[in-house]
């Protein structure tokens, strides 16, 4: 019992641990239309966002899980993506980004139908 106790809150705080990091890492991301896929940079905040942006900085987008699909980011925001990135590569320090929540636009939507 002692075991499976100490593997119960061993993997808690592992899942603890995830919610509250980041990650930047690249990957590959299909359109939705019949296109190729193209070579991005995933920006991972906790459990909370999901974002990409592109190789070349000209398109980004966060993660809605409500709809299943990208909501692409307007120029400040695709600025501030860049940003946070730069901040978990560890190349500028840490500091206050703006950046959208798809989830919580999705609640504030419901909440005003």
């Amino acid at each position: 019992d002692g075991e499976r106790y100490r593997q119960i809150l061993q993997a808690w705080q592992v899942e603890l641990q995830y919610g509250r990091t980041i990650e930047v890492y690249q990957g590959s991301r299909k359109p939705q239309s019949a296109g190729q896929a193209r070579t991005v940079n995933f920006f991972r905040l906790g459990r909370i966002g999901l974002y990409y942006l592109t190789l070349d900085e000209s398109e980004s987008a966060v993660w809605n899980s409500a709809n299943r699909q990208w909501q692409k980011l307007d120029d400040e925001q695709r600025g501030q993506l860049s940003r946070a990135m730069r901040m978990a590569r560890q190349e500028l320090v840490p500091g206050f980004i703006h950046l959208p929540l798809a989830a919580a636009q999705a609640g504030s939507n419901e909440a005003a139908q």
